[in-house]
């Protein structure tokens, strides 16, 4: 997986071309159009802010054709196709219980299978699930767990089920 540091660390990039902070080391790359599926996990009794899912949602309906999400072109394969744009495509609410008080990563590739059975939505190069959890909810994955070692990640399974695991911004349980 990809983790999202919680805590800013200046890093050298030694070796990398001066136009470029990135080297690419071969693996696919979500060309084109990004296809973002939301899948926001509340159970009964959790909190999320009135407004937090349509902030999210607004984020992205709106990041696609910004300026901001031009950073991705530097994300190139060895053809020069980088992606190029993103489009909201799905959103799902799932009300259903945590099954433990700490998430594993195992919790979040489930979470995602099931949202993908309940919507009929299909894993794809360009497709990538975000699984927004409710505030104070802890996610562990690879040893290391949000709001300590990172805040985010992103990670596959399968052979192209592409997904985010995005805890509840605002929680901090240090």
């Amino acid at each position: 997986p990809h983790f999202f540091k919680s805590r800013y660390v200046p890093q050298t990039h030694a070796g990398l071309a001066a136009s470029n902070n990135l080297a690419y080391n071969g693996g696919p790359v979500m060309a084109g159009t990004m296809h973002a599926y939301l899948i926001f996990w509340e159970p009964s009794g959790s909190f999320v802010s009135d407004s937090y899912n349509s902030l999210i949602q607004r984020y992205f309906n709106d990041v696609g054709s910004s300026g901001l999400y031009q950073n991705n072109t530097q994300y190139t394969d060895s053809s020069g196709n980088a992606p190029n744009n993103a489009a909201l495509a799905g959103t799902w609410v799932d009300t259903a219980a945590y099954p433990s008080t700490t998430l594993q990563d195992s919790d979040i590739q489930n979470e995602v299978s099931n949202a993908l059975s309940t919507n009929g939505w299909t894993p794809d190069i360009t497709n990538m699930f975000f699984v927004f959890t409710a505030k104070s909810e802890n996610i562990c994955a690879s040893g290391s767990c949000s709001f300590s070692q990172f805040c985010a990640y992103h990670n596959y399974f399968g052979t192209n089920t592409i997904y985010a695991a995005m805890p509840y911004d605002g929680t901090d349980l240090q």
